[in-house]
């Protein structure tokens, strides 16, 4: 759970909304006193948060792909699932 003003949701509210669609409870104060609490709707999907661990496995396993000179996109993506991306 975290909490921020009003002043600070302003801005930063994408972020804010973010954290909640991914289950983080974000309670906006004013003077410290707790007024809203942000949360999904229930038809609401989750995002997908792309971490930076993530990001680093993908910069790992490039060498790994079997491209050479000439890239085809299609089949660097498709190797790229294949391989559990």
């Amino acid at each position: 759970m975290s909490e921020h003003s009003v002043a600070e949701a302003e801005k930063n509210l994408s972020d804010l909304v973010d954290r909640s669609l991914s289950g983080e409870t974000v309670i906006l104060t004013r003077k410290g006193t707790p007024l809203v609490e942000l949360r999904p709707l229930a038809s609401a999907k989750p995002r997908r948060v792309i971490r930076a661990a993530d990001v680093d496995r993908l910069y790992a396993s490039l060498p790994k792909l079997s491209y050479k000179g000439t890239v085809d996109c299609t089949a660097l993506i498709r190797e790229m699932r294949d391989e559990g991306f």
